[in-house]
């Protein structure tokens, strides 16, 4: 095996493993829309449900939402005011995907959510 060859082949392998740890790195599909990483606060939130229509079981794709928030010199005390939830007025029996809403105080800066979207399925009983 030539030299040339023994490094390319390095290469590959090298760059095979940065991809490998940069894929495995936390938080994965966030955007860092603003703010330095050090005042970024990574939260994971229960979903609550909201407005489950009577006479209907139902499933969902997750329990928690993860939320990113900008926390400028602020505490903890304001990841305890926020509150992940979907809200299910008005929806039919079937499959719906629905929005995810995050409330937080107007002094925390949200940056991202995760998932945006929740799978749910409404079964007639």
């Amino acid at each position: 095996m030539s030299d040339n060859l023994k490094i390319k082949a390095a290469a590959i392998l090298l760059s095979l493993l940065i991809w490998l740890y940069v894929n495995s790195m936390e938080p994965a599909g966030f955007f860092w829309a603003s703010g330095s990483e050090e005042n970024l606060m990574v939260v994971n939130l229960p979903l609550e449900l909201e407005n489950i229509p009577q006479g209907f079981t139902l499933s969902y794709t997750t329990e928690t939402v993860k939320i990113v928030l900008n926390r400028d010199d602020y505490g903890i005390g304001f990841v305890r005011q926020s509150q992940a939830y979907i809200d299910l007025q008005g929806l039919d029996a079937g499959e719906h995907w629905v929005a995810v809403e995050v409330e937080a105080p107007a002094e925390v800066e949200l940056i991202a959510v995760d998932p945006r979207m929740v799978k749910i399925n409404l079964i007639e009983r």
